[in-house]
């Protein structure tokens, strides 16, 4: 007598044989059980699973055979393009209703006369050809950083020439390993002169003050 565990990998192994009748004995030598046993587990109503099948796509709507030839069939949305909404305005104007109009353009009257709907709703509607172009923007205007009230009363900051150059040389010593080697100023003169070697050469660097004394000088 066979038990559930059993009569199910009965059920399995036969519905998965492609010779059902050899695994019919195959299980019954196994098993130890007569053949006619196996077959009652078989026919007791509880058939194996049937095998996966891979579900079919469902099949496109049959035609409308009422429809109008060249009609998109009910259901499927309408895209306006600015050429369509041109075209639709134009046999607008000319006085043809949702119907005609659809029947000239291959379209469904609903559709057509949604969309004349929304027109009367919008502002009058212009041609792409039609509508001005669009004015260049204007610049913004640039606004000036805030002068200060007292600015002109204030002496303008006198250029540290000696402190300039120190900074100068010590620029060169870390992008060329400068070495440096003289720095003179004289304030109340108003000049001031460094030099430093750079792979043997010697390079002068020179700030000097303009007085109104040179350019009497130089007239």
């Amino acid at each position: 007598m066979l038990n559930e565990y059993q009569k199910q990998v009965v059920r399995v192994a036969v519905g998965k044989a492609l010779d059902k009748g050899a695994e019919i004995r195959k299980l019954s030598q196994g098993m130890k059980v007569p053949e006619d046993e196996i077959r009652a587990v078989l026919g007791d109503g509880k058939a194996p699973a049937p095998a996966s099948r891979i579900p079919m796509p469902p099949l496109p709507p049959e035609p409308d055979p009422k429809a109008a030839p060249g009609s998109k069939p009910r259901g499927s949305r309408t895209n306006w393009t600015p050429e369509m909404v041109d075209r639709l305005t134009e046999l607008h104007n000319q006085g043809m209703g949702p119907m005609a109009i659809a029947d000239e353009m291959g379209l469904r009257v609903r559709p057509v006369a949604l969309k004349l709907g929304r027109l009367k709703k919008q502002p009058p509607y212009a041609s792409p050809k039609d509508r001005p172009d669009p004015e260049p923007a204007k610049p913004t205007p640039v606004t000036p950083p805030p002068v200060h009230p007292y600015a002109k009363f204030l002496k303008p900051r006198e250029v540290d020439m000696a402190k300039e150059l120190l900074g100068l040389m010590s620029h060169f010593e870390t992008v060329y390993s400068a070495k440096p080697v003289l720095l003179q100023a004289a304030p109340t003169a108003g000049w001031a002169t460094c030099s430093f070697e750079v792979g043997g050469r010697r390079y002068f660097v020179s700030l000097r003050e303009r007085r109104k004394s040179d350019e009497t000088s130089d007239a």
